[in-house]
């Protein structure tokens, strides 16, 4: 019933529109707010707003799911994830569920508008919320993208409202630092690429009626005398402002209303590229939002006015960057180097080109209105065509040449967009809006002349970018690009001009391929065309063949290879077509580029189509032209240099099957039988070793078209070819070393390769010929030794991957009924209906299934009895330690049991699988999920028990969601039971040989390979052949095929072949869903402990080979990670213990470099073991040691920050998503859990941080400093600050002897009593501390009289008095407008902040050890000759470290006085002869005066009477050269953001020559 009713949703779907899966978001125009329809629709019901275009579960061949299975798992991850979002488990419950949910939303399942909504709102939530860990947020950003990625989804301002405010928040941190001065030195910051990418995404679903309140918020910080302040409000503005329509009847939100506010702006800042390209990106996307609404007005300039639109053009041609008279560029690179913090608010340009915001400007601005008016936007950009077209010749390139090919390519792109969302209705516009045929013309007259010169261009990316448009302007008007594209294509492809020509009309046939075909008259061009196509197959010019097998591939996918010209009468031969032709030639050549070819009036369709059925001919002679030419190619191809390495002989052997399928495919049968004959020929009579790979891959194609016709004809050739070689020649009789096939091999190989390809993915024809195939497995497998038997391996693996899987069999461009009726010319470049394919699929039958299982056991079990008989030393091979036959033996059956068992990897069947007593049974283990709350181990723990520390990962997280996939075995039936004993018993042979091979040939590294990646093979490949990663590959290759069929705006457009691809890849993505992780065994657990062994060995490339299969294998096992971390961490402690350099590696690259960081991370059982072995590691003697070390202090790093104490969430979104049912039991119990479990593991972080303070203490600067950096995030938490030992050993640090070491501790000493502050102004409150709320007693908020127009003036001039109730800091108040407050500071505080007992402690204690010796000291390190030149310079870090000593003192914590700091001043300042004296003396002066900001005027005025004096002294007559930039920074750091104030103030002027 279910099926029935998806069936008759998808039929609706076809009626109603096309989908838009793969439109960018970035050019959609957006739905605008319709509260009028569809307000009855019931989101609760409704998946989407416009159903999908492909129906991918009706194509499946078998029975799929129904829709409430998919909604009951769909609301069971949703319960588990409201569970883990509740219980604050958020680092591994709700990123994992979250990860479910994105696996459900892969299979192309749908939640309803509803469900979607409260999805989105949750993620958003999540990942903005304060306290949140950070890895975890960008999880919850990327989801919260996918859940937004189309803009059909859902409808903004009717399915959802998103508040900007919390984006505002997270940006202010980054570009609006804190007011206060305040640092948070803890709080890891987002990452701002993501937040960036966040806003792009949440724009569109900010509410319009918003815009009054982000103008007040965002404009008071706009300033230009600190320029930094105006690149942040326009970044700002760009990513938050709302370009959605306002409702109706709201005048003030409309653009008109506000524009002239942004033009304004932009005047402010001049000759800024980042401001011109930061408000066209924002106009462009307000002319794009607002083209759909009827009550935005909209002239013959879009939304804008003449001036607006006019500045706008002559600001897009200062972003082309195209010189005029001797300037270079229109920009001053030194304003936008003022951009500072703000370069993080700019969109990525690489991402977000400036041609794209121009061209998307320019066309939605258009509308008829600009035909009629004389200045309008269409004028305009043919005036600026006219202008820039001397640019886009071949022989004027610079740096404008690749934004004028972009800039015409997003033009023609968003034209062609437009234009077909307005046809198909889906686009919903005012009537005299919409693009018509007139404006449609002249659009591409426009375009024509520079798209022609274009195509030439000598970058490659210019002329792609212009070969795109070139298409998309054909595809709009066929009539007026062809003519003059073949008056250019014919004489290159004659041969009669330059090389490079030749290389772009090829090219340019290509994109204009599916445009050709479909026009009346051109398409009798397109035979001709191939033809002349044909010499560019060429092997002394690999290009030129790529692209001429590229536009035959084209061609073939478009049209079929039938001679039309059969059984009639009208017609015979190609004379027609030929002298119609030659015509055609000679009027292009009289006429010249300005040629027009009328067909639409000037040829008859009865004439048209006698030309077309003659012009098909030809086709016979032109088959074997080119399969001539292929030949030649393969025989002159010179080797490959290596494989994967993207050379142009590789490119050629990817690219003839992809040219070959589909034109195997379009061929007649009479063609296909001259095809076949001609390939089954030139197989049998050649050996050509370098074209071996292209050769099987053309046989691969030629079968697949008509599998039981081709093996006939080739299976007996090559499989006699086989024993010949064999037999006669004696082929693969001796062991060879190195990687190159020996000549007398090549003939076998080059057969078993052809049989490999000929075998595969051809379905049940091979049944036909079962004996045969079987009987040479066998005799090649006894006969034949060396390199030889992996391609024989292979052979078999191909023929089970045949047998065994279920894929289509469909490469036909047309359907059965109308092969059936007859090719006729309007079959030519035919559009398939994507809601009635008929798709052949391959699924396994009985016999299928049983040939594999034979096959499988003959080969794989005397595979396996030889193992045994090779490591029990009962084989007639002998292991005698001189030759290498006996490992070149155990090599080949290792190859040949993994390639078993990948081979059969679809027959295995997960769930059944090492299917441990404890786990439920199959019937609920489709869904149910073993939770945290259920029979854990850690249940029946003791509270202290170590279980406590455990990864959660380890015992909880038990998927998945099973859905159909076609698996063809019932459990329990014999063959069933059969394939899993075998690969039960390849799991124990292969422990064995590896436990023989440990003990007895440790350095057969040749062995150790084979053995990994039949390890690998027996973890991963179950389900699906995962190690090969098909899913992957077959997705890369379809989606390189559909690419050039593309067209905005149209949906799925692709030729049938392609489409039929596409129901392939989700049948794999099913397959890949269901290949979740299976429960652990004892033989999985015995496995893993020798992948671990041999990860620590002491060969390189056995550790490589173990570490890299246990990687893969970790992901395939639950609880895995538990088994391989302790013998490890052992390894990694004895081979430190033992100055086991190799261990040391392995253990460190598998622990350190993989998926395990993350777990012992979290798992505190292992992480202090592992921290402290780490470091005594990092003394180790070794330079790649030692580089190791440093590359792993990150990681280490990280295991000691804080875990997630408190997360900020909105109650209501989150209870949005909760279940029916009730599970508040299993919240509660699970946040005690991790409540325990935190509290327990920051326990053994404190321990820990104790035990390395003290050996930080002991030992050699190299270990300390590791060992400090670790500490630094260990020790430091919010409640306790940190521990006494620690403020001590920090506080000391700062006047160590070893500069790295010093350095390391006064960064931690300022992040100290940083904390120490910010926990203080926090009112010593976590939440404050999180929500960045002060509470700061000198700050005060002072009301503006906004409305009073003297109140600007009065502002100003108060600053003239020295005296003032407050002081302000900040000189964007007022600067552009007013706000309703502003923030300011009392002139004289009497209270400072107000620390607790904690802090005070830890002031206490750090003051106690600043005494006049450690000044001194420090003091005396100031003074020190910097090591290199490039720290010559005032350290600024060092100025705020004796700022907050300074303040100490202040507070009369420290031992040292302010009189202890004069003296020592003094036998520093000394004469002041030398420049190192004036750095230091410049440095401590900095640090006084910062000292005294928001302190009490007396504790000012004594500083300042102090510092003043020897501050003139110096400006006086002291100041060199060589000591002004010292100064100079002083001067900086004191007069920044206010510093100067009141008394300070009057001690200035005095600085001042007239002072």
């Amino acid at each position: 019933m279910d099926g029935k009713a998806t069936q008759l949703a998808e039929l609706m779907a076809s009626l109603e529109g096309k989908d838009g899966a793969n439109d960018s978001r970035a050019t959609s125009p957006g739905p605008g707010p319709r509260e009028s329809r569809d307000n009855i629709e019931d989101n609760k019901q409704v998946t989407r707003n416009r159903p999908r275009t492909y129906p991918y579960f009706r194509y499946l061949p078998y029975e799929v799911e129904s829709e409430a299975k998919r909604h009951a798992d769909f609301n069971e991850m949703l319960k588990h994830l409201y569970v883990a979002v509740e219980a604050g488990d958020f680092a591994v419950g709700a990123v994992h569920w979250t990860r479910e949910l994105r696996n459900w939303l892969g299979l192309k399942f749908d939640p309803t508008k509803d469900e979607r909504t409260r999805l989105v709102r949750l993620y958003y939530e999540l990942a903005l919320a304060p306290g949140v860990d950070i890895t975890a947020a960008e999880r919850f950003s990327s989801m919260f993208m996918v859940l937004t990625k189309r803009k059909h989804y859902l409808r903004p301002g009717t399915d959802l409202t998103l508040d900007w405010r919390p984006l505002l928040r997270e940006w202010k941190v980054f570009v609006i630092p804190s007011e206060s001065g305040m640092i948070h030195t803890q709080n890891v910051k987002r990452n701002y690429k993501t937040l960036a990418k966040l806003c792009t995404f949440a724009q569109l679903y900010f509410d319009p009626r918003e815009i009054p309140a982000i103008f007040e918020e965002i404009l008071p910080y706009f300033t230009t005398s600190f320029t930094e302040g105006a690149y942040v409000v326009t970044g700002l503005l760009n990513l938050l402002f709302p370009t959605a329509p306002p409702p109706e009847g709201e005048e003030e939100l409309l653009p008109q209303h506000y524009l002239p506010t942004f033009f304004h702006l932009w005047s402010l800042v001049n000759r800024s590229k980042v401001f011109d390209t930061t408000f066209l990106d924002l106009l462009s996307r307000l002319a794009r939002d607002s083209l759909v609404a009827p009550h935005i007005a909209f002239t013959e300039y879009g939304i804008f006015t003449k001036e607006q639109s006019s500045s706008i053009f002559t600001a897009s041609l200062r972003l082309l960057e195209i010189p005029v008279g001797q300037a270079t560029s229109p920009y001053s690179a030194a304003i936008d180097v003022a951009a500072g913090l703000a370069i993080m608010v700019e969109r990525d340009p690489k991402k977000h080109p400036i041609a794209h915001h121009i061209a998307r400007w320019i066309v939605m601005s258009l509308s008829p209105a600009t035909l009629d008016q004389p200045d309008s936007i269409m004028s305009n950009l043919e005036g600026l065509m006219q202008a820039v077209e001397t640019f886009f010749h071949p022989s004027n390139s610079g740096v404008w040449t690749k934004p004028l090919s972009q800039l015409v390519y997003y033009l023609t792109d968003f034209f062609v967009m437009r234009w077909n969302r307005e046809k198909s209705g889906e686009l919903e516009m005012p009537e005299e809006r919409k693009l018509n045929d007139p404006l449609k013309r002249r659009f591409v007259l426009c375009l024509r002349e520079v798209i022609f010169m274009g195509i030439y261009a000598k970058s490659g990316t210019a002329m792609n970018f212009s070969l795109s448009s070139l298409q998309a302007l054909a595809y709009l008007e066929p009539e007026l690009i062809l003519p003059g594209a073949l008056q250019r294509i014919y004489p290159s492809m004659q041969g009669l001009v330059e090389v490079h020509r030749t290389t772009s009309s090829l090219r340019s046939l290509q994109v204009l391929a599916k445009t050709m075909v479909r026009t009346k008259g051109f398409r009798c061009h397109v035979t001709t065309m191939l033809g002349l196509a044909l010499p560019g197959i060429d092997a002394n010019d690999l290009d030129k063949t790529l692209y001429t097998l590229s536009y035959i591939q084209s061609v073939c996918y478009s049209i079929p290879f039938h001679d039309l010209t059969k059984g009639r009468d009208d017609v015979s031969g190609s004379m027609l077509a030929v002298e119609w032709i030659t015509s055609e030639v000679g009027r292009m050549e009289e006429e010249g580029a300005n040629v027009q070819l009328d067909y639409q009036h000037g040829l008859s369709d009865i004439d048209e189509e006698l030309i077309l059925r003659s012009s098909t001919a030809g086709f016979p002679e032109f088959l074997s032209s080119f399969l001539g030419k292929v030949f030649t190619l393969l025989e002159n191809l010179p080797d490959a240099s290596r494989p994967r390495s993207g050379s142009p002989e590789e490119n050629v052997v990817n690219t003839l099957p992809a040219a070959f399928t589909p034109l195997l495919a379009s061929l007649s049968p009479e063609l296909y039988e001259l095809a076949l004959n001609k390939v089954a020929d030139f197989v049998g009579n050649h050996v050509i070793h370098q074209a071996r790979d292209a050769m099987a891959f053309i046989c691969s194609a030629l079968c697949k078209v008509d599998p039981a016709k081709a093996l006939k004809r080739l299976v007996p050739v090559l499989i006699q070819s086989i024993r010949t070689e064999i037999d006669e020649n004696g082929a693969a009789s001796t062991r060879n070393t190195g990687t190159d096939v020996l000549p007398r091999d090549r003939g076998l190989v080059w057969s078993v390769s052809m049989l490999s390809m000929s075998v595969v993915h051809v379905g049940d024809a091979v049944l036909q010929h079962r004996d045969e195939l079987f009987d040479i497995a066998v005799y090649m497998q006894q006969k034949c030794i060396g390199l030889p038997t992996t391609h024989i391996s292979n052979f078999i693996h191909h023929l089970l991957l045949n047998l065994t899987g279920i894929y289509t069999m469909d490469y036909s461009l047309y359907e059965e009924d109308v092969l059936a009726r007859g090719i006729k010319p309007q079959d030519w470049g035919m559009i398939p209906d994507l809601q009635n394919l008929n798709i052949k699929w391959h699924v396994p039958n009985k016999e299928e299934v049983q040939f594999a299982v034979d096959l499988l056991k003959t080969q794989g079990e005397s595979a396996l009895n030889q193992l045994q008989a090779l490591t029990a030393g009962i084989s007639s091979i002998k292991r005698d330690g001189v030759g290498k036959e006996w490992s070149d033996e155990v090599s080949r059956n290792l190859v040949l049991i993994r390639l078993l068992l990948s081979g059969v990897s679809v027959l295995f069947d997960a769930k059944i699988d090492s299917k441990p007593a404890n786990v439920a049974t199959p019937e609920d283990a489709d869904t149910d999920m073993v939770d945290a709350s259920s029979n854990t181990p850690e249940d029946h723990e003791p509270e202290d028990s170590d279980a406590y520390l455990g990864s959660t990962d380890e015992n909880e997280v038990i998927p998945s969601f099973v859905y159909p996939a076609g698996y063809t075995l019932k459990e329990g039936d014999d063959l069933h039971n059969e394939l899993h004993a075998f690969r039960e018993r390849a799991g124990t042979v292969l422990h064995e040989v590896h436990q023989f091979l440990s003990e007895k040939q440790e350095d057969d590294v040749a062995c150790f390979e084979p053995l990994c990646n039949a390890y690998r093979s027996w973890f991963v490949d179950v389900g699906i052949e995962r190690s090969a990663h098909v899913l992957d590959r077959v997705t890369r290759l379809l989606s390189a095929d559909i690419h050039p069929y593309k067209v905005s705006g149209v949906r799925k457009e692709y030729p049938r072949p392609l489409l039929l691809r596409r129901a392939n890849v989700y049948h794999l993505q099913r397959l890949r869903h269901n290949s979740y992780p299976r429960p652990k065994t004892e033989l999985t657990k015995q496995l893993f402990l020798d992948l671990a062994q041999s990860s620590v060995s002491a060969y390189r490339d056995v550790r490589r080979h173990a570490q890299s299969a246990g990687e893969a294998a970790l992901k395939a096992i639950i609880g895995s990670r538990a088994i391989v971390i302790p013998p490890l961490l052992s390894a990694m402690e004895a081979g430190v213990k033992d100055n086991d350099f190799s261990r040391i590696k392995g253990a460190m690259y598998s622990l350190l470099f993989g998926s395990l960081n993350k777990t012992i991370g979290r798992d505190w059982r292992y992480a202090p073991t592992l921290i402290k072995t780490y470091i005594k590691a990092s003394t180790a003697d070794k330079p790649s040691i030692q580089k190791l070390c440093a590359s792993a202090t990150i990681y280490i790093m990280e295991m000691g920050r804080p875990l997630e104490r408190m997360v900020i969430l909105d109650k209501e979104i989150v209870q949005a998503i909760a279940p029916s049912e009730d599970v508040q039991s299993t919240i509660d119990k699970k946040k005690e859990k991790l409540s325990k479990k935190r509290v327990r593991i920051e326990s053994k972080k404190a321990v820990l941080s104790d035990e390395l303070v003290d050996l930080a203490r002991q030992s050699h600067w190299k270990q300390a400093s590791r060992t400090a950096a670790i500490v630094i995030t260990l020790g430091m938490r919010f409640d306790g600050i940190a521990s006494e030992n620690m403020i001590d050993l920090v506080s000391r640090g700062t006047t160590d002897s070893h500069p790295g070491l010093r350095g390391l501790y006064a960064g931690a000493f300022v992040a100290l009593l940083s904390l120490i502050d910010s926990r203080a102004s926090a009112s010593h409150s976590y939440e404050n501390y999180l929500l960045d709320k002060q509470n700061l007693q000198a700050k005060i908020e002072v009301a503006t009289r906004q409305d009073d127009p003297h109140w600007t003036s009065d502002y100003l001039s108060s600053f003239a008095k020295s005296e003032a109730e407050y002081y302000v800091d900040h000189d964007h108040l007022g600067w552009l407008v007013w706000d309703k407050t502003m923030p300011a500071y009392k002139s004289n505080p009497t209270i400072d902040i107000e620390y607790d007992e904690a802090e005070t402690k830890a002031r206490t204690q750090i003051g106690k050890l600043l005494d006049r010796a450690w000044f001194s000291a420090f003091f005396g390190f100031l003074k020190q000759e910097p090591r290199d030149s490039a720290a010559d310079r005032f350290r600024v870090s060092n100025a705020m470290m004796l700022a907050y000593t300074f303040d100490l003192m202040n507070a009369g914590l420290t031992t040292a006085n302010f009189s202890d700091i004069k003296d020592l001043v003094k036998e520093i300042w000394a004469d002041g002869s030398d420049k190192h004296q004036h750095r230091a003396t410049a440095e401590i002066m900095g640090a006084l005066l910062t000292s005294t900001v928001d302190k009490p005027l007396e504790y000012r005025t004594m500083i300042w009477e102090y510092v003043f004096p020897m501050v003139q002294q110096v400006f006086s007559d002291g100041l060199t050269p060589e000591n002004l930039t010292y100064w100079n920074t002083f001067l900086h750091l004191v007069t920044q953001r206010g510093k100067i104030r009141g008394v300070a103030g009057l001690w200035l002027i005095g600085l001042h020559p007239s002072g």
